[in-house]
């Protein structure tokens, strides 16, 4: 109907629509690809502007030193010498897990540990509070009006914390993984990530340590960020911590989330031009048989050369007596002429 598809449809390749409305444009085909922007040239001490293509969900620059932010469209690069800058730009498809963000309670996902507001090893509870502590310091990651977590008080065992089965999967598509979690206050929880498919079975994806607690309650982000599916319809998303010392292990977990995801990438190159003029000379004057002609070479390094016909080459070639002049720009020193008489 249009340009909507309603039911039972693919995605046809080329026609920049998003026929089947599951959030991709032309999944068929290459992922839509993503500009880095035009090569540049800066003077040595200046900063220059990188601009990838807009439309893209997140981005990452690389390498990071010398960037005003590696994860934006548009970091301003500060490099010192001439360098290569990669992004890799993802598209994310709908979000697939249930309660991501817990605003509806306990609820869609499946624990180890036991549901209660006692704040006791083993235990966890979905609150806007830590259990039923009047302690404000630890706050959902995302703020929103109900404020709502998972906190948990670790266990003195492996165990399970979260655990979600996703279904309805695409073959052969990338996935990618993550949530959020607080750092505890003394002892750091150790997060084992696995994808189980319902063809391929356990994956372990990855074993991340908890960041150490430097004085404040603060979330940092954990998951993996590429998983085909390959064969699999469905797929069980599980979280372990395997920490078995309870004591300070208390931390919060939130903003689960499982999407498609389209990843590309491209290169600029930045040029870093160093401030000392090159020197312009043509040599000395000098004199030619009356048939003869002689080939006039400025020196290199220059951005822009004009000789005295208009020609903006390297080199000039001379028919004949006469006076040869040539104007040659540098970016970072701005304009040197020299001439010669034949």
């Amino acid at each position: 109907i249009g340009n909507t598809c309603l039911t039972g449809c693919i995605e046809i390749c080329g026609n920049g629509i998003d026929d089947n409305n599951d959030g991709f444009i032309d999944e068929d085909c290459n992922c839509p690809p993503v500009y880095a922007g035009n090569d540049t040239v800066i003077c040595s001490g200046t900063t220059a502007q990188l601009s990838a293509s807009a439309g893209f969900d997140t981005y990452s620059w690389s390498p990071v030193a010398g960037l005003s932010n590696p994860t934006i469209q548009n970091p301003v690069a500060s490099p010192s010498v001439t360098t290569n800058y990669a992004v890799t730009a993802t598209v994310l498809g709908p979000e697939l897990v249930t309660n991501r963000d817990f605003s509806a309670g306990n609820f869609g996902f499946t624990s180890d540990l036991t549901y209660t507001s006692s704040y006791a090893p083993c235990n966890y509870y979905v609150n806007n509070l830590f259990f039923t502590l009047p302690d404000q310091s630890l706050i959902d990651h995302t703020p929103t009006a109900d404020g709502m977590y998972m906190c948990i008080d670790g266990c003195t065992t492996p165990t399970v914390i979260w655990e979600q089965t996703i279904s309805g999967l695409d073959p052969a598509t990338d996935y990618g993984f993550k949530f959020w979690a607080s750092r505890a206050d003394q002892v750091q929880p150790d997060f084992e990530i696995h994808l189980i498919g319902d063809v391929t079975g356990d994956f372990l994806a990855a074993t991340q340590a908890g960041i150490p607690y430097a004085g404040v309650w603060t979330w940092d982000e954990y998951g993996v960020s590429n998983w085909n599916s390959t064969t699999n319809t469905s797929v069980i998303l599980r979280v372990i911590n395997l920490e078995t010392n309870s004591f300070g292990n208390d931390f919060g977990v939130d903003d689960f989330s499982f999407r498609k995801t389209c990843e590309v990438t491209d290169m600029v190159k930045v040029t870093v031009l160093n401030n000392s003029v090159p020197q312009l000379n043509l040599g000395p004057d000098l004199m030619l048989c009356e048939s003869g002609t002689h080939v006039l070479v400025a020196n290199p390094g220059f951005q822009d050369y004009v000789w005295n016909d208009g020609s903006t080459e390297e080199t000039f070639t001379a028919f004949g007596a006469g006076t040869y002049w040539v104007t040659a720009t540098y970016s970072c020193g701005g304009v040197q002429s020299d001439t010669v008489h034949i």
